[in-house]
């Protein structure tokens, strides 16, 4: 049995605000360290039946990506059920929840400044 690691860093000057810079490696990837702006990382505890959730985002970030970026994670989410449970019904509903939020954010940007849209 092999073991592979993924190591994320995060900088910090105050601890109260924003991080100032994300980066990670793993063992697998191409590149040695990735910049990123956001990090989500959610884990189970099987003990207390709950997910601990680890939220990080630099004020690199926009807010149109954040919101792009939750809507994708909601997909990767709906597929992922899928895979995993065979549970047709909720990765339908999160599929077209995310179908939703993907006409509202498409809506809003034109709107603002004639987005690009998700």
């Amino acid at each position: 049995m092999s073991k592979k690691k993924i190591r994320v860093d995060v900088e910090v000057e105050n601890p109260k605000e924003l991080p100032q810079k994300i980066t990670w490696d793993a063992d697998d990837s191409r590149e040695e360290t990735l910049d990123t702006p956001v990090l989500h990382m959610a884990v189970w505890d099987p003990n207390s039946k709950e997910t601990l959730l680890l939220n990080l985002w630099t004020k690199h970030m926009t807010m149109y990506d954040m919101k792009c970026f939750h809507i994708q994670i909601l997909q990767g989410l709906g597929q992922n059920i899928l895979r995993s449970t065979g549970d047709e019904f909720m990765s339908v509903k999160m599929g077209e929840l995310s179908e939703v939020l993907k006409s509202y954010l498409n809506r809003i940007s034109e709107e603002k400044s004639g987005g690009d849209g998700v």
